[in-house]
């Protein structure tokens, strides 16, 4: 042995309280490392599944005044499997507790059943009377909005709809793969921005 390894020796075993420290310092940075890689993998591998399970679309596309003879002509295109089209657009909202202004974006549900993509996970509440031909005035609203504002199944809010007060009631609360951060283009937060079906 040399007297270099010797010297090198007699330092690490004089400082040895700060050699274990700093090799514990490493081990834990490298766990948290390895913790956080698994984490992640886990995380996207619960997002794959839920948007599998909800149907998540791929493609949206907007327009306005498209026929509903459309459906089967975007079925027919190469590498389509299933295609849904739906009435949407966005009201003003109010309610008598809030003063500031509200946007609400109401998405039309089928006449039977629930949509086939973008599938609604039930929260709270129930599905409006009108999936089974009833009420027409029961609409599902987004969880983060509801909890912003803390809308509970049962209660009733006004949107100016056509020109005119419209009182819709809420049935159920919901998770949505479509909005799972939903942000109006013009701005907003959840206080100020709700997803109404």
């Amino acid at each position: 042995m040399s007297m270099l390894e010797r010297k090198l020796l007699r330092d690490l075993w004089s400082t040895k309280g700060q050699v274990v420290t700093i090799a514990l310092v490493v081990a834990s940075g490298v766990a948290a490392f390895c913790a956080s890689l698994s984490t992640y993998e886990s995380l996207r591998a619960m997002q794959a599944d839920y948007y599998d399970r909800a149907r998540f679309a791929q493609v949206f596309a907007a327009a306005r005044r498209v026929p509903s003879s459309v459906e089967p002509v975007l079925l027919a295109l190469p590498g389509v499997v299933d295609a849904q089209t739906t009435l949407s657009y966005d009201v003003l909202l109010t309610r008598d507790d809030v003063l500031e202004p509200m946007i609400a974006r109401i998405h039309a549900l089928p006449p039977q059943g629930e949509p086939r993509l973008n599938r609604l996970t039930l929260m709270a509440g129930r599905w409006p009377d009108a999936l089974g031909g009833g009420r027409g005035d029961e609409v599902l609203v987004n969880e983060s909005f509801a909890k912003a504002r803390r809308i509970v199944p049962g209660d009733a809010v006004e949107v100016l709809l056509n020109g005119k007060r419209e009182r819709l009631v809420v049935a159920g609360i919901v998770l949505s793969p479509e909005y799972i951060f939903a942000v109006h283009p013009g701005g907003g937060d959840d206080r100020s921005f709700g997803i109404f079906w």
